[in-house]
C-alpha cells in the first residue's frame, strides 16, 4: 500500500492548465489610448451641447408615467409593475448627467432607490410616484439644467421628506 501524498507532494505533482483567454487574443492587451478617451469625451460633450435633453427626456418620462397608470390602476402589479417605472427612471438619470441636469439625476437617483424598496405600491407610495411624476416634468418643462438653484433643492429637499417619511410609518 502507498503512503498517503503530502500537500507539497500533490503541489510538486500537480500540472497547472492555464486555458487560452479567447477574448485577450482577440482584443489584445494593454489599455485604451488616452487620446482615443478624450476624443470620444470630446464627441460626447458636442451631443451633448448640441442636443435638447427635453426631447430625449419626455418620452421617458412619457413611459415612467405610462408605467404608473398601469401599476395605479392594478393592470400592473409586483415586483413586474415597479421594474416598469425603474427602467425609465434610471436611463433620466444616466442621460441625466450627460446632458448636465444634475437635478433630475438626483431626482431620479432617490425615486429609483425608493422604487427598489418596495414589493408593491400602496396608496402612499402611489402619491410619492405621482410627486416625482410630476417634479419631474416641471423640470423637463421648465428646463432647470445643473442643481436648479434653491428651488431645485426645495423640490429635491421635498421628495426626501416624502420618502423618509413613508418609512418611518411604514417601519412604525
Amino acid at each position: 500500500m502507498q503512503e498517503p501524498m503530502t500537500a507539497s507532494q500533490r503541489a510538486a505533482a500537480a500540472e497547472l492548465i492555464t486555458p487560452p483567454n479567447k477574448l485577450k487574443a482577440a482584443v489584445g492587451s494593454g489599455g485604451i489610448d488616452t487620446q482615443q478617451i478624450r476624443s470620444a469625451q470630446r464627441a460626447l460633450e458636442v451631443t451633448a451641447s448640441v442636443t435638447d435633453f427635453r426631447t430625449i427626456a419626455m418620452p421617458l418620462l412619457n413611459a415612467l408615467k405610462a408605467a404608473f397608470d398601469e401599476a395605479r390602476s392594478g393592470k400592473a402589479t409586483g415586483p413586474e409593475a415597479l421594474e416598469a417605472m425603474m427602467y425609465p427612471a434610471m436611463q433620466m438619470k444616466a442621460q441625466g448627467g450627460m446632458f448636465k441636469y444634475t437635478l433630475i439625476t438626483e431626482i431620479c437617483n432617490t425615486l429609483v432607490n425608493f422604487l427598489e424598496t418596495l414589493d408593491h405600491l400602496d396608496k402612499n407610495a402611489i402619491e410619492i410616484v405621482d410627486a416625482y411624476i410630476k417634479t419631474i416634468h416641471i423640470i423637463i418643462k421648465n428646463a432647470m439644467n445643473g442643481d436648479g438653484g434653491p428651488k431645485g433643492k426645495a423640490l429635491r429637499d421635498a421628495l426626501t421628506d416624502a420618502c423618509n417619511r413613508y418609512y418611518r410609518v411604514k417601519l412604525g
